[in-house]
This record gives C-alpha cells, structure tokens and sequence, in this order.
C-alpha cells in the first residue's frame, strides 16, 4: 500500500474537515460527500464533485467500479482505509471526538497528523 497517497489523502481530509469547524451535515445519518448545506465529509474532501454525486462508497458493491478519486479507482486497500475515514467523520460526535478518531486513523496507518 502506498503510504504516500494515504499520508496525502489523510492531510487533505483533515484540512477539509478542520476548514468547516469539524461540522457535518445535519442529517449524518446517511453519509453525503457533498451534504445541502455545503459541508464534506473526510471522503467527500478527496473527490470532484462529479465524482463525489456518482459514487457510494458505503455501499461499494457494483459501484466500486465507478468510485474515483481524482479519476483513479482505489485498490481494495485504499478502499479500506477510505472507509475508515468515512466512519472516522460519520460515527464522531462533535469535533473533538472526530479529530480523536481521525487520530485513531492516522495511528492505525502509519501517518501523521497534520
């Protein structure tokens, strides 16, 4: 696995995350990369907005096809950590508790914070 890509991916997301105060949709019962109010999650940081309104990453199934970033498909293990990033900013609660997480993360990888 590309320590890198994942240690340019956690920085992006984090930025993204502390750029918005460490807020998310108020509906975060369902994961949106792009919420109505503007806010992100840690994956929706990663992709364009086409990318991020033609994508489930939750669900990946038959749709891992078509889940990009940046016009790149993920392999299975950049998958995984996508997907801890996504629970990281989903099941937080409050900023505190989502940077936390987001350390668990960075831990759990190897990588740093920023």
């Amino acid at each position: 696995m590309d320590t890198t890509k994942l240690q340019q991916w956690f920085d992006t997301a984090w930025a993204g995350l502390k750029s918005q105060g460490w807020a998310k949709s108020a509906d975060s019962w369902k994961c949106r990369y792009r919420g109505p109010d503007g806010l992100k999650c840690a994956v929706g940081h990663l992709m364009n907005d086409e990318e991020a309104g033609r994508c489930d990453l939750v669900n990946a199934g038959p749709k891992h096809e078509v889940f990009t970033i940046h016009g790149v498909a993920p392999s299975a293990d950049e998958v995984g950590f996508l997907r801890d990033l996504q629970k990281a900013h989903d099941i937080a609660d409050g900023g505190e508790g989502m940077q936390s997480l987001m350390r668990a993360v960075a831990e759990a990888y190897g990588l740093a914070v920023p």
